[in-house]
């Protein structure tokens, strides 16, 4: 729980979004992963509210992401 909140707080102070370019690809995967059309797989994360959780899980990544790639590691 405190590393997602952690992530949330960086997250929101870096500005990092997810695109809906991003959130188009990651529905094109799902869908191609599940055999449906893009636009069936869409709406049903919608109903579900599982879109919300997807764009949040993206972002999480993508903070993650960018404290890996400006990580400093000293011996």
């Amino acid at each position: 729980m405190r590393q997602a909140l952690l992530l949330e707080a960086i997250g929101e102070k870096e500005e990092i979004a997810v695109g809906d370019a991003e959130i188009e690809a990651e529905i094109e995967r799902y869908a191609r992963a599940s055999q449906r059309p893009a636009p069936a797989v869409r709406r049903m994360m919608e109903k579900s509210g599982d879109l919300d959780a997807l764009r949040h899980g993206m972002r999480e990544r993508k903070t993650l992401d960018m404290l890996i790639e400006h990580a400093r590691v000293s011996a």
